[in-house]
């Protein structure tokens, strides 16, 4: 019990020292300000309120209610969304976390104060499909404007380069696109 004792203190120390506070507890992260420049980021799978906002927070479900597997049917042939492997929302949801952080920083040192930030996978997934998520949401409203659009009649293009190194180990690679491979 003691070193239980010892080890929480010891927590308890380092989380009011920290600058940044990264949690992805979503709507039950009730964690109070420990201190008032601390700057609290909490990532969730579907914001902070609203009818799903303690649904599990895994990208499969996120990327399955918003539409997003939809946009790949046809991929396999057939009609009906298929499953979308490489986790973007995970990644652009860290990244608007980072961004949200930098941007409180920024803040802080003309204020002197922190603050909260947060952001969702949900979030994370408006950058990959502006258009066919939103359309998507408003054809089941205004189906006369908006009559439903076919699915993928060709595979997708891939958007990343895996290679396989020397080692055996394999990478992934973003840069393919002349512009990104060109020297200034």
């Amino acid at each position: 019990e003691a070193v239980m004792d010892l080890i929480h203190a010891r927590s308890e120390r380092a989380l009011a020292a920290a600058d940044v506070v990264i949690t992805t507890l979503g709507p039950d992260d009730a964690a109070p300000v420990i201190n008032e420049r601390q700057i609290h980021l909490n990532i969730s799978g579907w914001g902070m309120q609203g009818p799903y906002a303690r649904y599990p927070m895994r990208e499969g479900l996120v990327a399955a209610r918003s539409g997003r597997m939809l946009e790949f049917q046809m991929q396999n042939g057939r009609m009906g969304p298929a499953y979308a492997a490489v986790q973007v929302a995970t990644l652009a949801a860290s990244q608007l976390g980072v961004q949200g952080v930098l941007s409180a920083l920024l803040i802080r040192d003309t204020t002197g104060r922190g603050q909260r930030v947060e952001t969702s996978l949900l979030q994370g997934l408006i950058p990959y499909d502006v258009l066919h998520l939103t359309r998507a949401h408003l054809e089941k409203r205004f189906p006369e404007q908006l009559p439903p659009q076919p699915g993928m009649t060709r595979p997708p293009i891939l958007g990343y380069q895996p290679v396989q190194g020397k080692d055996g180990r394999w990478l992934q690679l973003g840069n393919i696109f002349d512009h990104l491979f060109l020297q200034y």
